[in-house]
This record gives structure tokens, sequence and C-alpha cells, in this order.
């Protein structure tokens, strides 16, 4: 096990230009965290050790609590690597860097935290400050059911979610019957796949705004709510959307 702590160290230092031997410091590397409801947060720091920790903290009225769960981890390019143990929290042994967050992908559960410092540049964001109310997730079909057939993940561009409004608007259009807010008003969710036909579909999840970042954390899914919650396909490579479900009055 010491063998494989030191290969692990030693690709970390390789990849992520460790600090000189004249700079001893065990400086932060990323930082990044998801501030949720009712005073919950998650937290990561991955240092130039190659050391990370992870914490969570909880409050209410009653109690406050904090984990921390430590461990290892190199980069490669824009992917993070766990090792010589996963990343305990969902046993994950691999994350990327994409969009401003870390994901998670390949653990037991779907995982995003947004980072906040680097200290090394990061490609650029997808999203304009016109786009702010979209989020993009990672098509993993052990976590999500949009889509049954034999499809690959797909990694959409400022310009494809531009698209993505225009057949918005166009369907908010049509079923004004059925959908009395504008596009404006809601937070949308996105998983985008590369079909067997080489076609772009994209799974869109509507949600009324709100004044937090929650919803680009992990997929929001409601009973009721009427209009304020639905969901809907588009083919962005036909340009239509179809599959229309909009949620039930309470």
């Amino acid at each position: 096990m010491k063998i494989q702590y030191l290969i692990a160290f030693f690709i970390f230092y390789l990849f992520f230009g460790c600090q000189s031997k004249t700079n001893a410091s065990n400086d932060e590397i990323i930082y990044a965290e998801n501030i949720y409801d009712f005073e919950r947060s998650i937290k990561l720091n991955i240092y130039t050790d190659s050391s990370y920790v992870f914490t969570i903290s909880e409050k209410d009225p009653r109690y406050e609590k904090t984990e921390k769960f430590k461990g290892l981890c190199y980069r490669n390019l824009d992917t993070l690597y766990f090792n010589p143990f996963e990343f305990e929290y969902n046993d994950s042994k691999k994350a990327v860097i994409k969009n401003n967050f870390i994901e998670f992908i390949d653990g037991k559960y779907p995982l995003k935290i947004k980072i906040k410092k680097s200290n090394f540049p990061l490609k650029k964001d997808i999203y304009s400050d016109k786009l702010e109310s979209y989020s993009t997730f990672t098509f993993n079909n052990k976590f999500y059911d949009c889509f049954k057939e034999d499809v690959k993940p797909y990694d959409l561009s400022e310009k494809d979610i531009i698209e993505i409004e225009k057949i918005l608007t166009k369907c908010f259009v049509e079923n004004k019957n059925k959908i009395t807010r504008t596009v404006t008003e809601y937070q949308k969710q996105l998983i985008a796949v590369r079909n067997l036909n080489d076609e772009i579909e994209v799974w869109v999840n509507c949600n009324c705004l709100k004044k937090n970042e929650e919803f680009q954390y992990s997929i929001k899914e409601y009973n009721d709510g009427g209009d304020c919650h639905f969901n809907l396909k588009i083919n962005l490579s036909k340009q239509t959307y179809s599959e229309l479900n909009i949620n039930g009055e309470a």
C-alpha cells in the first residue's frame, strides 16, 4: 500500500506542477463549495501535496454537525483521479473539471461541487451572463433514465444552449394554454447525449426560478406544482421538441 501511495503522490506532483523544493508550503490548488438551504454546505479543498479535505457541515437551531474526509488525488488534464482510495463520500474514483464544477461521474450517485477558486486556468465556462439560468449534467444510465437506448454523453457548447433557448421559446408559444410563464422564469437543467443516429438530443428539466444555486448541483424533481415544473426532450440536430410532461396540480 505504501508503494501505491508514493506512486499517487508522484503522479499528482507531476501533473499539478507542485511547489519547488525551495518553497515547501502546502498551498491550496482548488477550493470548491456547494451551499444548500437549511444551513448545509459541502466543501472540497485540494492542496499541492496531493492531499484533499472534504467537509460536510449541517446546522439547525438544535444541533451542529461537521464531518471531514481526507485522501489523495492527482490531476491529468481535466480529470481528477482519487488514489489509492476512492472519494469516500460517494465512492468515486474520478471526477471531471467541467463548466466551473468538479463533477463526479462514476460513484454510487452523481455529485457536482462548484469551483470557487483555483490557481490554474480552467476551461472557458459555456455559460454567459445571459444563460446563467442553465446547468448541465453528464449523462450516466446508472443515475438517469431519461434516455433508454444506447447513447453517449455529449458536452453542450454555448451555441447549443442558445439554440435550446430558441426551441424552448417556440415550445412556450405553441403551448401557451399549458405553460403560463415565460422561458426566463425558469431554471433549466440539461442532460445531453448523442444517439445512435448521430443526433444530439437534450433532456430539459424546467423549474420555477429560485434565488439560490442549488439547481446547479443536482437534478430537481417534483411530484406536483403544475406548470412550475415540467420537462421535455429537444433534438438539436432536427431543431424539434417532444415528450412535453407538465406536472399536475397539488
